[in-house]
């Protein structure tokens, strides 16, 4: 089962790491045409927003629930398809429409910080963004649909699509323009990842088209509904730490966001990638009645909690402890100063502390997702951000900092996990027991270390350079997995397979 897992989860690592990249293209462009500025202000608020308002209502979750679906009704597939893409649509498109209408609001809630030129503009461009919405919403049933059919780099090569966009865009136009040009290709890119799915899923699912018998029923509407409440409060953090940071001053906004870019790339490329992997297996093995498939879910449970831990920390390590290099490495050839770059770097460091809590955050959802739990996901994540909310308000009454601030998120993190852990339990998955069980604290422990040791050596050199950093990560990141790959046996056994297939 092992070896499946690594199999697929190849090919979906390969298409997240090539829209991160993207990503970091895009970010990097950003910072290099309007450094931590008013204009960058702007790009970053109206760049994120449409994922910010996907997330808020809930696509992960509808794919989360969908996938289940799909995989246990297949004969349906291509009814639900089309009747699941026509509500959201509809649904979606009505609440754009209405958002277009407040949107200085949304403006003023989200970026309170803004000047009244920064505001002005941002109103102004809105509209284009917020369009996006309905075709991006539909996107979440798309990928529910090639997740379900094991086809996982389709699925997850959505993103390098639109953030390829928008580099053509920034690139294509001199500094003065670009804010506007990219604000236009983000419905083009959302537009554009939409066709290349429709084109992958082909003609069973446009032989389907019926709107009877109606599948989309309440139950399932409960289901997603819940769901999607859970996953939008998660896309909450990033948001809410931003609309903080515009009480900073000029610049605090794009700070904090190349710093959290830099701390969700491992997060959105690894622990994304187990979980697409496995949703599926874990749906599967949790609808099964007998003892073997009791006990396979269980040992899928405490494989995908040990590896999500065990990369967690080793993300971490790099973080912490080559955070110059990597945002010299990704924002240093840009406008950016010594000083910004620096500033920067230590938002990260911080920011990287909340990988574990995060990471675990997201594989327990989907424990739960698989065992038909949709409410409690939803409140872990309510009692977190309400946990960050209390604290980065503390922060700014207090007079606090940016990484103040960044704490807060920290602590909002730990506390959704610390529920979801104690939630497993009730639904007799002891994630709590592997958890503090030696096999999974010591296997994240040791390749941890493993990961910290060659950048330790690398810190203490005197001719550091961007090259030797590189390698000093490549070798940390090496030294990490093999050195959980020995202590785990399940691990040892898959590698070996997998190589005797080759």
């Amino acid at each position: 089962m092992l070896a499946g897992v690594l199999k697929s989860s190849g090919a979906v690592a390969l298409a997240l790491l090539i829209g991160r990249l993207l990503g970091f293209g895009r970010e990097a462009t950003i910072a290099a045409s309007f450094g931590l500025g008013r204009e960058a202000d702007i790009a970053v608020f109206l760049v994120g927003l449409p994922d910010f308002l996907i997330n808020v209502l809930g696509a992960g979750g509808v794919t989360a629930v969908l996938v289940v679906v799909f995989r246990q009704r297949a004969a349906e597939a291509g009814r639900l398809l089309f009747q699941a893409s026509v509500a959201i649509f509809c649904l979606v498109g009505v609440l754009a429409l209405a958002l277009i209408a407040v949107r200085a609001g949304i403006v003023d809630l989200l970026a309170p910080g803004f000047d009244a030129i920064a505001r002005q503009r941002t109103i102004d461009l809105l509209p284009l963004v917020i369009l996006a919405a309905p075709v991006a919403a539909i996107n979440a049933v798309t990928i529910a649909w090639l997740q379900a059919e094991d086809r996982f780099f389709l699925s997850a090569i959505g993103t390098a699509v639109i953030n390829a966009v928008l580099i053509a865009a920034l690139l294509l136009d001199g500094r003065d323009g670009s804010v506007v040009w990219l604000a236009a290709a983000v419905l083009g890119g959302v537009l554009l990842r939409w066709l290349i799915q429709m084109a992958a899923i082909g003609r069973r699912a446009l032989g389907e088209i019926a709107f009877r018998p109606g599948l989309v029923g309440r139950q399932m509407n409960i289901r997603m509904a819940q769901t999607s409440a859970a996953e939008s409060i998660v896309f909450f953090y990033p948001f809410a730490l931003r609309a903080f940071a515009t009480l900073f001053g000029i610049g605090a906004l794009a700070s904090v966001n190349y710093a959290t870019r830099l701390v969700l790339l491992p997060l959105g490329v690894v622990i994304t990638t187990l979980t697409i992997i496995l949703l599926p297996r874990l749906a599967s093995l949790a609808t099964g009645g007998d003892a073997a498939d009791r006990g396979a879910f269980l040992s899928l449970v405490r494989q995908g909690q040990t590896w999500t831990m065990v990369l967690s920390g080793m993300a971490f390590a790099a973080l912490f402890l080559s955070r110059d290099q990597i945002t010299a490495m990704v924002y240093g050839w840009g406008d950016l100063t010594v000083d910004e770059l620096s500033a920067v770097a230590e938002l990260t460091a911080i920011y990287a502390l909340s990988l574990v809590p995060l990471g675990l955050n997201v594989f327990i959802r989907r424990v739960l997702n698989a065992v038909g739990d949709m409410r409690s996901p939803m409140i872990g994540e309510v009692l977190g951000f309400a946990a960050f909310m209390l604290a980065a308000l503390a922060v700014q009454g207090m007079g606090g900092t940016l990484s103040e601030l960044m704490l807060a998120a920290v602590f909002g993190a730990v506390v959704s996990s610390g529920y979801l852990l104690f939630m497993t339990a009730r639904r007799d998955v002891p994630m709590t027991t592997m958890l503090i069980h030696p096999a999974t604290w010591g296997t994240t422990l040791l390749a941890t270390v493993a990961t910290a040791i060659p950048l330790v050596l690398e810190r203490l050199l005197t001719d550091r350079d961007l090259v030797t950093g590189l390698l000093a990560l490549a070798v940390a990141g090496l030294c990490g997995v093999t050195a959980a790959i020995v202590v785990n046996r399940e691990a040892r056994v898959a590698v070996s397979g997998l190589v005797r297939r080759t």
